[in-house]
């Protein structure tokens, strides 16, 4: 809102805008080109579920009720090819509602399909399925569903944007996960507006144009026109950060107007944001918190004088009291002062209520905004507000180390961030200005498991038990499994659905679940079972797969080349302990030799052993990925190392009869 004042007192003297823009006549709203309506499949990529035939966005400057205002206009066909690309009916488009900086209007939608007859049908969008819902104070989401979608439409619609924000524009996306015949976007640009072009994500190739922006009242100038064409759908594979990462995209910033001999720097700095930010209201309760943190500490503290329990106990006593709504926001809702009385809020008000105890305790917190890893990697060379969705707490501790906690979550320990916030970066806020604080993570996923087990030879099944311990962040997944709707909290269907869901056919026995609510401590199972999986019997051989279903299945990295960051989130490292009672009258015949091998600097390492004790032999596989993110020039490593781990824990030992 500041620049779009600043902006309507340098244009004072000017009046009513007019820009002309004139349509592709081949891609006219409402004339939909009949071989697309008729079209089975898509010749570029014959396996597509759909196709973005048309995707056009133009933004321009206007007067809409004698204020100025950037507008959106956008224009998106798409046809629709088989099952499951039937969602893209379901339209959303978010918008930033907050104090009213942006509306949309002027919706409109046609479906196309093929009737009785082979003639070309349309139906309209009716403004009844038309609707508005808030996702949090800062942004809400209009949705409409497209009517009478089948396999074979054509879907089309249109609308616009009119939003205050001058100074950062809507990123737009040349790409999507279906594949794109034509996308193009525009920016008319007044004289005297300057704009910062950013293109970013997987490279194609993009034609740019610069034609003439003329204008009734404003300074005519120059549009930009960025257009691509047959862009290939973005195909997702595993260990992949957010999508919106890779695609490609371009991001337009406004830097400075110079008008009638009047200059004005929109180029603000991170310094300059941190600062906004700081002035609402609730981040200065926050920082000079008063009752609001003496209620907290007063109910909280019991003679603790170590920081570190100090925020540990005021940090589980705001656990306990408020709950999270699963919305994030850097901005509170509801306000600091109506917690209590709501008991809920979203991931701002628990934080800061978590920073005004803090402070009032008497330590040295600050408020660090956060881009969750669904949410997007933060470019911080690029000062934009718009990258962050949430904001956690940072405590400073002697020697130089910190916490990071988020109340954002109901399973995660004191010092140890939840998976949302593992994306990078953070900027921490303070009078001193905006510095950027490390996200990565500092533990890792751990996996112990042990099973101790019998052959029974004439049943031809193995019984025995089998325990599991989850540490750290395999601990915080698992508790987040336990409490989802699907186990409600059941040892049994935790076992069935987690424990054993890839073994196959099995009886279970006896078992128990401990830790499931304690995260401060392992979570841990055990269990009885037998089965007559991995084992098979023929004439005086058995041939028993020993890491049962605890190996790894195949490789997941299919693809010859990669181009993107390899992200496992965390490292990883999952140990495997097998102890197997040979019968009676059974000798081993052939076992898997042991494998030790590492990819370079030792980001990924693997141990595999068959050992004979006695009448028992033991298997152990120890399995280490060391570095949470590899760049892509690993990739190749790490593929070959995923295709000896997956062959080795799959190799068989054979026992024969004596």
């Amino acid at each position: 809102m500041r620049i779009q004042a600043q902006i309507i007192a340098l244009l004072s003297c000017l009046f009513f805008s007019l820009s002309l823009h004139a349509q592709d006549p081949n891609y006219r709203f409402g004339k939909a080109e009949e071989e697309d309506v008729r079209m089975s499949s898509y010749e570029l990529d014959p396996d597509a579920a759909a196709v973005i035939l048309y995707h056009r966005g133009d933004r321009y400057y206007d007067f809409i009720n004698n204020q100025l205002r950037l507008v959106y206009v956008y224009h998106k066909r798409v046809k629709i090819l088989a099952e499951s690309a039937l969602g893209l009916a379901d339209v959303e488009v978010p918008y930033y509602s907050y104090s009213k900086n942006e509306s949309i209007v002027e919706v409109k939608g046609i479906t196309y399909n093929v009737g009785l007859g082979g003639k070309i049908e349309e139906q309209k969008l009716d403004k009844d399925a038309i609707f508005k819902e808030e996702i949090n104070e800062l942004w809400s989401v209009l949705k409409f569903n497209m009517p009478n979608v089948v396999v074979g439409s054509v879907i089309e619609y249109t609308y616009k944007i009119y939003s205050y924000d001058f100074g950062s524009m809507r990123t737009w996306y040349f790409q999507d996960e279906y594949p794109t015949v034509y996308n193009e976007t525009s920016l008319g640009r007044p004289k005297g507006f300057y704009y910062s072009p950013t293109i970013l994500g997987e490279y194609y190739a993009i034609d740019k144009k610069t034609e003439m922006y003329r204008s009734v009242s404003l300074p005519d100038g120059d549009r930009d026109v960025y257009t691509v064409r047959n862009v290939p759908a973005f195909v997702e594979v595993p260990y992949l950060r957010a999508v919106r990462n890779h695609l490609l995209r371009l991001d337009w910033k406004l830097t400075s107007i110079q008008i009638t001999g009047t200059y004005k720097n929109y180029n603000e700095s991170w310094d300059q944001l941190c600062t906004a930010v700081l002035e609402n209201n609730d981040y200065k309760v926050a920082r000079s918190p008063g009752r609001l943190g003496k209620d907290i500490v007063e109910a909280a503290l019991s003679g603790e004088t170590e920081a570190v329990e100090i925020a540990s106990t005021i940090y589980s006593t705001l656990r306990k009291k408020y709950n999270w709504n699963n919305r994030f926001s850097y901005y509170p809702s509801p306000r600091l002062a109506a917690l209590d009385d709501k008991k809920e809020g979203n991931s701002a008000s628990l934080n800061l209520t978590l920073l005004a105890g803090l402070k009032e305790a008497g330590l040295d917190a600050y408020p660090v905004l956060v881009s969750t890893r669904n949410h997007g990697i933060v470019q911080n060379v690029f000062p934009n507000l718009r990258q962050f969705n949430h904001m956690i707490v940072r405590v400073v501790l002697p020697d130089n180390k910190h916490l990071l906690l988020d109340l954002a979550s109901a399973n995660t320990p004191v010092g140890m961030l939840p998976i949302h916030d593992l994306n990078d970066m953070g900027m921490q806020l303070s009078s001193e200005g905006a510095s950027w604080i490390s996200l990565k993570p500092g533990h890792k996923a751990e996996h112990n498991s042990r099973a101790t087990m019998e052959i029974d030879v004439e049943n031809a099944s193995l019984k025995g038990e089998l325990k599991c311990s989850d540490k750290e962040y395999a601990a915080l997944s698992s508790r987040k499994f336990f409490h989802s709707n699907d186990i409600g909290e059941s040892d049994k269907d935790y076992i069935h659905k987690k424990v054993m869901a890839d073994f196959g056919d099995f009886e279970l026995g006896d078992f128990a679940v401990e830790n499931a609510k304690d995260i401060t401590e392992d979570f841990n199972i055990s269990c009885n079972f037998s089965t007559q999986e991995y084992l098979q019997m023929a004439g005086h051989h058995i041939y028993l797969k020993p890491m049962l279903h605890l190996a790894e299945k195949e490789n997941p990295f299919k693809q010859e080349e990669r181009k993107y960051l390899i992200d496992f989130t965390t490292p990883i490292h999952k140990k495997v302990i097998m102890l197997y009672t040979i019968p009676e009258g059974w000798v081993a015949e052939s076992t898997p030799e042991t494998l030790k091998i590492a990819i370079p600097e030792h980001g990924a390492v693997f141990t595999y052993q068959v050992m004979s004790l006695g009448n028992q032999m033991q298997v152990m596989s120890d399995f280490r990925i060391n570095e949470a993110v590899f760049k892509p020039e690993m990739y190749a490593y790490l593929r070959a190392f995923m295709d000896q781990v997956v062959a080795k824990q799959n190799e068989q030992i054979v026992l024969k009869k004596q």
